[in-house]
């Protein structure tokens, strides 16, 4: 994985994390580990293999890797977004409000 391959799927839709996961990588652009997956499903990506550290990702935007704006919180791992994304996980949950969403919240920072 270089930095092209890296730019690539990032122009692809591939969010920071999956761009920079070897997993990612060696399934030519698809991970196919389905316990793998961020916030939008409650996780915090466990089966990441790549060169950013976990407490890195709250350092730079989960989507596109720009400046953070705002903190997703809820899980164990934190991560960010930038201004253009902040409302990524705006209808996160299940559409029958009976259910239990998730408790991903993204939060503002100072």
């Amino acid at each position: 994985m270089d930095k092209q391959s890296i730019e690539w799927a990032m122009s692809q839709g591939a969010p920071l994390t999956c761009a920079t996961c070897s997993h990612f990588h060696a399934g030519n652009m698809f991970c196919g580990k389905t316990t793998c997956g961020g916030p939008g499903v409650n996780r915090d990506f466990p089966d990441y293999d790549g060169p950013i550290p976990r407490d890195a990702f709250s350092s730079r935007c989960l989507v596109c890797g720009n400046a953070p704006n705002s903190l997703i919180i809820g899980l164990e791992t934190k991560f960010s977004l930038c201004k253009k994304h902040a409302s990524v996980f705006n209808h996160v949950g299940h559409n029958d409000d009976s259910k239990v969403r998730y408790n991903v919240q993204v939060i503002a920072l100072p």
